[in-house]
């Protein structure tokens, strides 16, 4: 919540605090379930570190914006969903947000699609299925820097950086601007 992606949802509640809809629906990544809400990197917990303060702990980030939400009169709930289930073809978990104003039951959504097709749902959709349409149309596209394709040549179907020999993961995060932090 202390660098510019949290206070961008500090800044969507003050929105909400100000304006008054009668409904808010917004969304975030699935980390926010365990995020706290200050960050002490993990080389720093633990024996011959401070214990952790009352902001570090796993889900605190989530109370806290619970907690905002609440303070200016709204009923939430949030839910992980996950985006196949409602006929986009990706896989995508994003943790969902809703809140009323008013004493109504908040909404969900209920799933549209199901990965087989079962329970009545439609199967998952795949890429083709949404982009079949554009056989033949004239197409757009821009060329990938030549030193990086040398990494992408090495990738099979379904794979990405993490994919690559670790030595090469280094290389490819400075080159093709993947986040370091994650290697």
């Amino acid at each position: 919540m202390n660098d510019d992606r949290g206070n961008v949802f500090l800044h969507f509640i003050q929105l909400i605090r100000e304006l008054r809809p009668k409904y808010a629906i917004f969304e975030n990544v699935r980390g926010l379930l365990s995020a706290p809400l200050l960050h002490r990197p993990h080389v720093e917990r633990g024996n011959g570190f401070p214990d952790l303060t009352e902001e570090e702990p796993p889900g605190k980030a989530l109370l806290h914006i619970l907690g905002l939400l609440e303070q200016v009169g709204y009923r939430k709930t949030f839910t992980l969903y996950n985006t196949a289930n409602y006929g986009v073809p990706q896989i995508r978990e994003r943790l969902i947000f809703f809140a009323s104003r008013e004493d109504e039951n908040v909404p969900w959504m209920l799933p549209t699609h199901e990965e087989k097709g079962l329970h009545g749902r439609k199967p998952w959709r795949i890429l083709h299925d949404a982009i079949h349409h554009l056989d033949g149309a004239e197409h757009h596209f821009m060329q990938f820097p030549k030193d990086r394709l040398k990494y992408y040549a090495l990738l099979h179907e379904g794979q990405n950086w993490r994919n690559l020999p670790l030595d090469l993961q280094k290389e490819a995060a400075r080159l093709c601007g993947f986040v370091a932090t994650q290697l």
